[in-house]
């Protein structure tokens, strides 16, 4: 198929490394994966920090939504024996791999091709990360909804739509009462990404609205954020090209630093 014919935009990023301990190592023989997403950041974005923080060599495509060339591209994926495709959505030549959608299923493929230390080996704190990612997804859907259609929310509303306070307050007390970077330990962990995607969409809806009440949670996403390659990523016009759904503006990187001086001092 010659799909490239019915790309709506396509966006190339190689993701920078480093070899300290809470990042990934590239491997030089990674063939790039195709990931067809949304011009939002919104819930699809959790796939683009994995990518990313695996060190992930990608090209995207990003649709509008609902629009022609998408449903063309759903028409002729369906027309070609495959399952009933949906966004997100990634291809993998590497492995033969072709239009694999869903959520679940492609944060499944990616960590568990590319990254498996991202999953915890316990079945208990596993089923943890599935019960936090779908909570996660489901605020972020049902907010961008709301967002399409009201085009702005405050902060109060933010927290208390779906009762995702209780989520960031269990995460913040969870990573309030341990001594470690982030929430399981000194290495990345897939609730710390799904955590810090979760506070960048809130952040870049409301500024403040999740470093103001909730002192670890602040911590952690500068922890996180100061990831090597999620920062250059966020530095990118890459990133900034993301829109803020419901809404004209740019997605912005968030300084949860408690200086701007110590912010700063990463880009150096």
């Amino acid at each position: 198929m010659k799909s490239i014919s019915l790309l709506a935009s396509v966006f190339a990023f190689l993701a920078l490394f480093s070899t300290s301990v809470e990042s990934v190592k590239a491997k030089a023989s990674i063939v790039p994966i195709t990931l067809y997403s949304t011009k939002e950041l919104d819930s699809n974005h959790l796939v683009r920090t994995v990518l990313v923080y695996s060190g992930l060599a990608f090209t995207e495509t990003r649709f509008k939504k609902d629009s022609e060339s998408q449903a063309k591209l759903f028409k002729e994926i369906i027309k070609s024996g495959f399952l009933q495709p949906s966004i997100p959505m990634i291809s993998d030549t590497a492995k033969n791999v072709q239009y694999l959608s869903t959520d679940e299923a492609v944060l499944s493929y990616i960590i568990l091709s590319y990254n498996k230390e991202l999953f915890s080996k316990n079945l208990l704190l596993h089923t943890i990360s599935i019960q936090l990612s779908s909570i996660a997804r489901s605020y972020i859907k049902k907010t961008t909804k709301i967002l399409d259609s009201s085009k702005t929310l405050t902060c109060s509303k933010l927290l208390t739509n779906e009762n995702i306070y209780q989520t960031l307050k269990v995460l913040n007390d969870t990573f309030a009462s341990t001594e470690h970077k982030f929430l399981m330990g000194n290495k990345v962990s897939f609730n710390d990404l799904i955590a810090y995607n979760l506070i960048l969409f809130i952040e870049n809806v409301s500024s403040g609205c999740v470093i103001s009440n909730f002192k670890g949670l602040r911590e952690l996403a500068f922890n996180v954020s100061s990831i090597p390659q999620i920062f250059k990523f966020e530095s990118s016009s890459y990133f900034m090209s993301l829109l803020v759904p419901g809404t004209h503006a740019f997605a912005k990187r968030i300084n949860f630093a408690h200086s701007s001086a110590m912010f700063l001092s990463l880009a150096s």
